[in-house]
């Protein structure tokens, strides 16, 4: 444990300061600002991508130096599968994924044989002096004002490459996406406020020039009595002598609105790297463009991420089991093993390959 520097009654130690988050406006770096935009398509494509990635078996390997063969118990594997009481392996693994799509970094704390997960959002890291960068992290939820602090070593901090900050937090899908998302925040706000207010009146009442300021307050009251509402929708209007209704031309950007609300989505989608057709918003998909856009979806956006995953876990985890010991995901695309065995049979048939080698290219051994 080390001492939570965030305690302290004072103002943030100067080297402190350069790592404490903006606290006015919608900050792209906050992760509590990121994790409320959970919402609409961004939860669509987080949803998709934590599920698959959380579905996939994780299994252990021990190698001896030539070649790896399975472990189907250790205790490692229990930790991963079964990480605390309230926990299972793929609702860990479905949060951690979320986790980094939104915000760029999770964090795993290990206590004794269980291993817990920390959100983010409450989540701080203490820089340390170089070369040790990060000397530990401060964890703060609500019911903890004072909050926890863990040592480096304590934590497995899973963070997205980050180029504008290689050492400290990650760089999170969202945040790639953020200008998009807040075009489509604003856009649902003004939607929401169209449908609340009106927006721009569908008609103008003009009035006689003998009209008095009551005469506009009691039409005006009339008139939505008459005509306010979804009940009253259709119904003609029938005013007093002298007063005249012209329809309000729909301004351009609302007839440009629903246009840059799909450029808007295409662009989250893409962001993401989520084909259209895996939320359901392509209908003239058929059995082939469907299988060739989920090979792609596998290939270029869940097993980069699970690699990833696979890479902090042995680097940070299955070494204090065994330097021999490895965790790996089995691979998310399968194999087209009609392929597999054209070229086995081709390389076995030119000599290249020996039928021992053959056996085990297919997987028989």
């Amino acid at each position: 444990m080390i001492r939570n520097p965030f305690s302290r009654k004072k103002g943030l130690p100067g080297w402190l300061k350069v790592f404490s988050f903006r606290l006015q406006g919608r900050d792209p770096d906050d992760p509590a600002q990121l994790l409320s935009g959970y919402e609409g398509f961004i939860f669509a494509c987080v949803n998709l991508i934590a599920s698959r990635v959380a579905a996939c078996r994780l299994r252990l390997w021990r190698s001896d130096g030539t070649r790896e063969t399975e472990v189907a118990n250790h205790p490692l594997l229990e930790l991963v599968h079964e990480p605390n009481p309230y926990m299972t392996g793929y609702t860990f693994l479905y949060l951690t994924e979320s986790w980094m799509e939104l915000s760029g970094n999770a964090y795993w704390v290990k206590v004794g044989p269980e291993m817990w997960p920390l959100p983010p959002q409450w989540v701080r890291m203490v820089p340390g002096d170089w070369p040790r960068v990060i000397h530990g992290y401060i964890y703060t939820p609500p019911w903890l004002p004072d909050g926890l602090a863990f040592s480096d070593e304590e934590v497995l901090h899973f963070k997205r490459p980050n180029p504008q900050d290689p050492f400290y937090y990650g760089a999170s899908t969202l945040r790639a996406a953020f200008g998009e998302t807040e075009y489509w925040r604003l856009a649902n706000e003004y939607r929401t406020k169209k449908l609340e207010n009106g927006g721009v009146p569908p008609a103008a009442v003009i009035l006689s020039q003998e009209a008095l300021p009551e005469d506009l307050d009691r039409i005006r009251a009339e008139f939505e009595r008459l005509h306010a509402g979804t009940r009253n929708a259709g119904k003609p209007a029938i005013l007093p002598p002298g007063t005249d209704v012209r329809l309000v031309e729909i301004p351009a950007v609302d007839r440009e609105f629903a246009e840059a609300l799909r450029l808007t989505r295409e662009n989250i989608l893409a962001i993401f790297g989520v084909p259209a057709s895996k939320l359901g918003l392509v209908t003239d998909v058929n059995r082939a463009n469907a299988e060739a856009n989920d090979l792609t979806f596998l290939n270029e956006v869940i097993r980069p991420r699970l690699r990833f995953l696979e890479d902090v876990m042995n680097s940070e985890l299955s070494y204090l089991y065994g330097e021999d010991l490895r965790l790996g995901f089995d691979d998310p695309v399968q194999r087209d093993w009609e392929f597999s065995l054209r070229k086995v049979e081709t390389l076995v048939s030119l000599g290249v390959m020996s039928p021992e080698e053959a056996r085990r290219e297919m997987g028989l051994e």
